[in-house]
């Protein structure tokens, strides 16, 4: 199921269960969920008895779509990465192990007889896996892809089918024996148990459970292995309905809500698959890590200090002194070295010498007026008065 803007999704409060706790014969289940339309998936194992999951792992990227192809022990399903935009070249298929490690195998390929969706299945949320046969919904549209990989049609569109009827769903599990897609569908309001035929798109309403609300989508759908379609509603609560007296369902557990959701059933004899079996506890009288080796004699407690270890050690146990003389005698001090004479004083720059001092000039005086008319008067009168007593001596001399 895709992001879904203010609703919840259940990830069931109750105490974790892992997928061991499942009665005799149930189907095990694994869920992908995010707390926000915009945050990456977590891989979750699910107890469809009680309706609530165990984390196992968050996987880096928004996962729906899923299913689980048993062959390989492998979820399959629509990846992007988590940031509410579909990114150039994505959405890619993703497939996932049971312990949660991601592996990238690129978009749905071309060649297929149908072609790939422009938006290469970014709006594509219900999603399960039957033999290799992969079924996707987009729109109205059913698309079965290929997902063994020994097949050169690996990842390609094989078959594609428009429904016959308009369905509100957002997850779907396959019906083992029939084939057909189990889903809840809302489309009028009101919540009904539907099935579809991948081959022919036929859709074909079963039951109307009353106990289920019909405002949304859900989100998770399983087929429990026991006769009875266990589903989480986009409001929180997890139903299960008895598909053998359909007419109403039973409330399993209420939930936190999240983002985004998808769910995947597995076949019973998978469930060991997630929770290898663990090894035997080792001996205490083993050391851990390393075999056994039966020609080795057992060593005594008290072994032979780490640091002699390495040597040999002659029937009668040496005293530590018998090594002292193996120990090579010290090397004879080097000669000092003859002392370095010091460097002679580097002589400071000579001062430079200082500009020679510049005398202010003075400016000239402003000759006084009147001691000039008085010069020029007696100047004047001077030389009137020689060339008076001139004249009188020519005069004379005549």
């Amino acid at each position: 199921m895709g992001a879904l803007a203010g609703a919840a999704l259940a990830l069931g409060t109750a105490a974790a269960v892992g997928v061991t706790d499942q009665p005799a014969g149930a189907a095990c289940a694994f869920a992908v969920r995010a707390p926000r339309a915009t945050a990456p998936s977590s891989l979750w194992r699910m107890s469809l008895s009680s309706g609530t999951g165990t984390l196992v792992r968050g996987l880096g990227l928004q996962i729906n779509a899923l299913g689980y192809a048993g062959a390989q022990g492998l979820l399959y399903g629509i990846g992007q990465p988590a940031s509410g935009l579909v990114q150039p070249g994505w959405p890619h298929v993703i497939a996932v192990d049971p312990a949660g490690q991601v592996r990238d195998l690129g978009a749905v390929r071309t060649g297929g007889v149908a072609a790939v969706p422009a938006d290469r299945f970014a709006a594509t949320y219900a999603g399960a896996i039957s033999g290799d046969r992969w079924y996707l919904l987009h729109g109205p549209t059913v698309y079965t892809v290929e997902v063994d990989p020994a097949e050169p049609a690996y990842l390609t569109i094989q078959h594609a089918v428009r429904l016959s009827a308009p369905v509100r769903i957002g997850d779907w599990d396959v019906e083992r024996g029939t084939g057909r897609l189990v889903a809840i569908s809302t489309v009028d309001g009101r919540a009904a148990v539907i099935g579809i035929d991948p081959e022919t798109g036929t859709v074909q309403q079963l039951a109307r459970p009353a106990g289920m609300p019909g405002d949304s989508i859900y989100a998770e759908i399983y087929l429990d292995g026991l006769g009875g379609l266990v589903a989480t509603h986009a409001g929180g609560a997890t139903f299960r309905v008895d598909l053998t007296h359909p007419g109403s369902a039973t409330r399993l557990a209420a939930g936190r809500p999240i983002g985004h959701a998808d769910g995947a059933t597995c076949p019973p004899e998978a469930i060991a698959s997630p929770t290898p079996t663990p090894s035997p506890t080792p001996s205490p009288t083993r050391t851990p890590g390393l075999p056994p080796s039966p020609a080795a004699p057992a060593r005594p407690p008290a072994a032979t200090p780490p640091v002699a270890a390495p040597r040999r050690v002659a029937p009668a146990r040496v005293p530590p002194a018998i090594a002292a003389p193996a120990v090579a005698p010290p090397r004879p001090a080097p000669p000092p070295r003859p002392p370095v004479p010091p460097r002679p004083p580097v002589p400071p720059p000579p001062a430079r010498a200082a500009p020679w001092p510049v005398t202010a000039q003075a400016a000239p005086a402003v000759p006084d007026r009147r001691a000039t008319r008085r010069w020029l008067a007696a100047t004047v009168g001077t030389v009137a008065m020689g060339a008076l007593v001139a004249t009188r001596g020519i005069r004379r001399s005549r």
